[in-house]
């Protein structure tokens, strides 16, 4: 029941409430009824959002987009920059909230965000991500090698179909990844570094399959001293990762790659996947000139 501001409840208001609240106070604690009865409401989902499938011919599989739409989508002509971000299932929800408060304080721009995740009730998401994010075959890791496949769909399907059916800006699309998905930025890049505006390589394995990203980076090097791309690795001091990574790190500052913006973060403190909230929040602020 509510009262309007500005109005006297009468004598029967009056009696209806306390009626009401001698109620609650008869009960040892509150309950929430749920509308089918099995004890759990509805899924909680993202507002100003949904889910698409898109079926790859270059990976062998269907995919499951999660896009999220800028709050003045239907209201004009406009385009707008696209954030592609691996391993949605986990890094959707937790990119479009920092998303929304960098938004209301001014520091981003209207944005798309394109998840990429794999449909069904219960997807077995370390072996299918194992596959599609490692660009490299690891004899300990079951099903690796699958990234250049993944690339290629990225390449030739994905961002074509989102430049078709949404008001992107080709001009102005970044890939965001974390763990394997940040080996399989760094892959990304260094094989075709115009493909995207930027790349958020978050705690990347950069020591893998005998140490073949270090090996594709030197072979870049050998034919090509400029790197015309922009670059953010954050990860977290406490990641037993962190000691490669801070190798590659001092790597790809002696190189000196021109037209390259580079900046890493060690986020202190925190560990191999709690730094990503910091780390995504201080990404975008990097990439659209709001950096700290």
């Amino acid at each position: 029941m509510r009262i309007r501001r500005g109005t006297t409840p009468g004598v029967g208001v009056l009696v209806a409430v306390a009626v009401a609240v001698a109620a609650c106070s008869a009960r040892s604690s509150p309950t929430a009824s749920s509308p089918s009865g099995s004890g759990r409401g509805p899924v909680a989902g993202v507002a100003g959002s949904e889910v698409r499938m898109l079926e790859s011919k270059a990976a062998g599989r269907t995919y499951q987009l999660e896009i999220s739409y800028p709050d003045d989508y239907g209201s004009g002509p406009a385009t707008y920059p696209v954030l592609y971000v691996l391993d949605s299932q986990w890094d959707f929800k937790l990119l479009r909230a920092i998303y929304e408060n960098e938004l209301y304080d001014n520091k981003l721009p209207e944005l798309l965000i394109v998840g990429i995740t794999y449909p069904g009730d219960h997807p077995d998401y370390g072996t299918l991500r194992s596959h599609d994010l490692t660009p490299f075959v690891e004899g300990d890791v079951a099903g690796s090698g699958g990234g250049r496949e993944f690339l290629t769909f990225l390449r030739t399907e994905l961002i074509p179909y989102v430049d078709a059916h949404l008001r992107s800006d080709p001009g102005r699309r970044y890939l965001i990844g974390s763990s394997y998905g940040g080996l399989f930025t760094l892959y990304a890049m260094f094989s075709d570094p115009s493909l995207f505006h930027g790349y958020l390589a978050g705690s990347p394995v950069v020591r893998f399959a005998d140490d073949a990203l270090l090996s594709q980076e030197q072979a870049y090097f050998s034919r090509r001293k400029d790197l015309p791309t922009s670059l953010f690795l954050p990860y977290g001091t406490n990641d037993q990762l962190s000691g490669s990574i801070s190798e590659f790190v001092t790597r790809m500052r002696g190189r000196n790659y021109q037209q390259l913006q580079f900046r890493d973060l060690p986020v202190h403190g925190e560990g191999h996947a709690g730094n990503r909230a910091e780390a995504f929040s201080r990404g975008l602020r990097y990439f659209f000139g709001n950096g700290d």
